[in-house]
């Protein structure tokens, strides 16, 4: 064979098998690709999962009331905590103020809503609930506050003032002196006489005074006629006075005067009887 052919054949082979390297190559790195970490890891924002059990024999149902108390687990109210409100137990007169007592299970409670005969009074600051110059006439208050029930209890307030009630002509015990004195109160005592022109005004002037200051005095008016006999009475035996007898008295003392007395001397008798302070 000719040198020449046969370096031709030689050469053709040579170039065949590399092209078929080549070409095996190829399809090596297709159909096994480069594993690369990717460049960051992002959490997903929701995630959802589902799990089921699959049981061959048995089935299991959900009670009817597991079932309710499941569904109404996310709808459930809560329950209302009760609420009593308690008025003052002394008698009220017209135009006394009066202090609430608000409280759940004999705890205080605060910052509730006042009405008084349907109309909202104020909002509370705390614990305090005053109701400020009462009229006469029967009342109802209701309390209400945030998470608990309204409370609603009757109020009777006198239609006359402390110093103009009939129980002004009734003589005070001494055991209410004694409770009154204890508690640094003074009691003014008017002895006048039917028909007594000048134990009119004297009776007007200090019933204003006693009105304005029931944290202070204790009172009463009584016709001499009627205690002329009694021991309080006994240094004025068989006098007739065309004036107003009147007897301030308290834990610091005793003072009495007759005549046209003004409300202020009688004022400065029952602060100096009594230390209590009077407007």
């Amino acid at each position: 064979m000719n040198l020449s052919v046969t370096l031709t054949i030689m050469l053709v082979l040579m170039m065949a098998v590399m092209v078929a390297a080549l070409v095996g190559g190829i399809i090596y790195l297709d159909s096994n690709p480069t594993q690369n970490p990717p460049a960051s890891t992002t959490l997903p924002t929701t995630t959802t999962s589902t799990s089921t059990t699959t049981t061959e024999s048995t089935s299991t149902t959900i009670p009817a009331t597991v079932a309710s108390i499941e569904a109404s687990s996310t709808t459930s109210t809560i329950a209302l905590r009760p609420l009593s409100v308690t008025v003052p137990a002394a008698k009220l007169y017209k135009f006394d103020d009066a202090n609430l007592t608000v409280a759940s299970d004999g705890t205080p409670v605060r910052d509730g809503f006042v009405y008084l005969d349907g109309n909202l009074l104020y909002q509370a600051s705390g614990y305090s609930y005053p109701l400020l110059s009462l009229d006469g006439g029967d009342h109802k208050v209701t309390v209400s506050a945030e998470g608990y029930e309204n409370a609603t209890v009757a109020m009777i307030v006198a239609q006359t003032t402390y110093a103009n009630s009939p129980e002004r002509r009734k003589n005070i015990s001494q055991d209410q002196k004694d409770e009154a004195f204890a508690e640094g109160k003074a009691l003014i005592s008017i002895y006048d006489n039917p028909g007594c022109p000048n134990c009119v005004l004297v009776i007007n002037a200090v019933s204003k005074l006693v009105d304005n200051n029931r944290d202070c005095i204790i009172y009463q008016k009584l016709y001499y006629t009627e205690y002329s006999n009694s021991n309080s009475l006994k240094d004025y035996k068989g006098v007739v006075f065309p004036f107003p007898l009147v007897i301030v008295e308290g834990s610091r003392g005793r003072y009495t005067s007759t005549g046209l007395v003004s409300a202020s001397v009688i004022r400065d008798y029952a602060i100096s009887a009594s230390g209590c302070r009077i407007e």
